[in-house]
């Protein structure tokens, strides 16, 4: 087992490396650094339909200062205060939202082609205005999807941070067990959106099997990047050298190093169920 998990992980790299991952990492980024506002000001609008803006406020506050260092927490209660002081108009609402569609359309389109390419999938042999439509189509299906994932999940924590107090008293719950429950929600979220990812956009389907565990495997790696991060900063002095631009590298790391791990984790998802399907043609 182990043998065989070292000989995926080889050709995964070296798949990865060959298929120029920094490169399509570093395009991926750019994508998702155009649609992070968006999506902020989308999960703030969600937000703020169902808590107030002060409770808002202060839970995202409260989360954010798990890892994140006095300046990042200041830079992002200056952001809220600018957030307050203009109320967006239902034009702007409309507008941001169209705005978040296109900008998280293009990532979702990117990321398609990225596993058509890395799984070296054959391109559709219908029409191209077909597969231009039905490549948008899915692209946005998997925008609108994953806004409302993050939407809901954050809700989640946000009434988690709410009642915790309420859960304690009522039901001697420890925080401890409000968070990981709030943890498990995000996890089991993103689990989802990344089934979807590789499951739905890409043009063959792959057995569930390996979508999971890919799925799992992306999300698991990921959380454990968010803290290293975490610890990275606690150890380091790059938002006191630079400021509010040490915040802004701190926030284009993290984007980078999320998607060098989802580019990886495409081609180790198809390596994958390669090795396997062979493994077991070759056992018949």
């Amino acid at each position: 087992m182990l043998s065989q998990f070292q000989e995926i992980m080889k050709t995964t790299l070296d798949k990865w490396t060959i298929e120029d991952g920094i490169t399509n990492s570093a395009s991926l980024s750019f994508h998702a650094l155009i649609g992070l506002p968006s999506l902020l000001l989308f999960t703030l609008f969600m937000g703020s339909i169902f808590l107030k803006q002060q409770l808002l406020k202060a839970a995202i506050l409260t989360d954010a200062s798990v890892f994140a260092d006095d300046v990042a927490i200041e830079t992002l209660n200056s952001l809220f205060t600018q957030l307050s002081v203009s109320t967006p108009s239902n034009f702007g609402i409309v507008f941001s939202f169209l705005i978040y569609l296109w900008s998280a359309g293009n990532i979702f389109f990117q990321i398609k082609k990225l596993i058509n390419k890395m799984w070296n999938l054959a391109p559709s042999n219908k029409h191209w205005l077909h597969n231009f439509f039905h490549t948008r189509l899915s692209a946005l299906i998997a925008a609108l999807a994953f806004g409302m994932l993050v939407s809901v999940s954050t809700l989640f924590e946000m009434i988690f941070f709410v009642i915790s107090d309420a859960l304690q008293t009522a039901f001697s719950i420890s925080v401890g067990t409000v968070q990981y429950a709030s943890f498990g929600i995000n996890f089991i979220t993103l689990i989802v959106l990344f089934m979807y990812l590789f499951r739905v956009l890409p043009d063959a389907r792959v057995n569930l099997k390996y979508v999971f565990t890919g799925s799992f495997l992306t999300v698991l790696l990921l959380t454990l990047g968010k803290y290293v991060i975490g610890i990275y900063l606690s150890y380091s002095n790059i938002t006191t050298v630079y400021g509010t631009i040490g915040s802004i590298l701190v926030v284009l790391l993290w984007i980078y190093m999320s998607s060098i791990i989802v580019t990886f984790m495409i081609v180790f998802t198809g390596v994958y169920a390669d090795y396997d399907s062979k493994v077991q043609n070759t056992s018949l």
